[in-house]
């Protein structure tokens, strides 16, 4: 067969053109999205500033906040904030803490002590919306306070899903 010299083909250039046109035009689109979304801040590092407890007697409340940090310090990846750092921003709401030390969690509490008996309730906040994720009180012999600190610490393990 004979190709006709009289049929018409498309040059090479009016096929890749159009090609090219395309794909100037998904990658333009593409860098736009990309780059013009908002960014959002990195997540803290698995964190906690363990605050110093209110109590009557100021170093009952320091002691008990110490004793949890000694308890969560040893878990792997997972860092406790100093207590250099921590105790001088006591009453800062969380939103601030997040901004000052990038933590992602607080603990809070009290101590209220009664005769032999010692009352103490810690709460645990998320710092990037102030909800609170865990909340326990103990009534307990005065004696037992050592017990209340350790497992204030496992309450704390077990609602971030830390493994020791």
């Amino acid at each position: 067969m004979n190709p006709n010299p009289r049929e018409r083909t498309i040059p090479g250039r009016l096929i890749v053109l159009p090609m090219l046109v395309f794909a100037a035009a998904v990658i333009s689109i593409a860098a736009y999205w990309l780059f013009s979304q908002p960014r959002s801040a990195p997540a803290p590092p698995p964190s906690i500033v363990v605050l110093p407890f209110d109590a009557t007697d100021a170093q009952l409340g320091e002691r008990a906040a110490v004793a949890i940090m000694a308890d969560l310090g040893g878990i792997p990846g997972f860092e406790v904030i100093p207590r250099e750092q921590a105790f001088p921003i006591k009453g800062s709401d969380p939103q601030e803490i997040l901004k000052k030390l990038n933590a992602r969690s607080v603990l809070e509490g009290s101590i209220a002590q009664s005769g032999d008996r010692v009352q103490v309730t810690a709460r645990l906040i998320n710092t990037s919306d102030a909800f609170q994720l865990w909340s326990q009180s103990y009534d307990r012999a005065a004696t037992d306070l050592t017990a209340i600190e350790q497992a204030i610490a496992e309450g704390v393990i077990k609602t971030l899903g830390l493994k020791r």
